[in-house]
């Protein structure tokens, strides 16, 4: 029977949950594989193509400021979560990868913690710092006119519920060369990743035997069944 996928992100922010966030995934899919991102930034931007387009130029610029922050703060490197399901069809894995995500966000995630973002657009809009006696605080911290926007440190993606998108999706980490042999992680490694709750020890995979530890080719057979899905959705 042909397995359905779907994929997870963990967000730079969400690394300090690697523990607790692949054994979930380990648990609770068929069958896992991981995947290191190590241009978060750019590969994220490409998967909210759809948002870019529906949203306009004002979303563009205040999703650049928020990726700047968030990676300036916790570094530009993600993980991918391939999982696989042959028993769900891809509408059915889809609606659990969400569910799933919003349940992570929901434990992991921090309300009153969030980046703040300015797209520079000039309206009445101004966001000071005052301390606790109402007395202004450090004047160029946000202190000039301006749109701002608090955006959660939300650390999980996955795509919307449906099989289009996810296929589309997929399409694009394939193109980007995220799903690639090169970048798949070996048990050693997602080990130390548990470990220490880091994804720095992913420079361990460029040991000389690394290859061996993997096997022939699993990223370009899983590629191969998902595009034949692609092709005859």
């Amino acid at each position: 029977m042909k397995r359905s996928y779907n994929y997870f992100i963990i967000k730079p922010d969400g690394i300090r949950y690697t523990e607790e966030i692949l054994e979930y995934m380990e648990n609770n899919y068929q069958t896992v594989k991981y995947y290191i991102i190590n241009n978060y930034q750019d590969i994220t931007k490409k998967l909210y193509y759809k948002n870019f387009e529906i949203k306009g130029e004002k979303f563009v610029n205040d999703f650049g400021s928020y990726l700047y922050g968030l990676t300036n703060l916790f570094g530009n490197q993600g993980l991918l979560i391939l999982v696989a399901d042959k028993e769900k069809t891809y509408e059915q894995l889809a609606e659990k990868v969400m569910e799933d995500k919003q349940k992570l966000r929901k434990k992991f995630s921090n309300n009153n913690i969030g980046i703040v973002t300015n797209y520079g657009e000039e309206n009445k809009n101004c966001i000071k710092i005052i301390n606790k006696n109402g007395e202004e605080e450090k004047i160029r911290i946000l202190s000039g006119l301006g749109n701002y926007r608090i955006s959660d440190m939300n650390i999980i993606h996955c795509p919307d519920a449906n099989k289009e998108t996810v296929l589309t999706e997929l399409k694009i980490l394939f193109d980007n060369k995220i799903i690639e042999d090169e970048n798949l992680l070996d048990a050693n490694i997602i080990n130390k990743m548990k470990e220490y709750s880091t994804i720095k020890c992913v420079k361990d995979k460029q040991k000389i035997d690394y290859k061996n530890e993997l096997g022939p080719d699993i990223s370009n057979y899983i590629k191969s069944e998902i595009v034949n899905e692609f092709i005859g959705r």
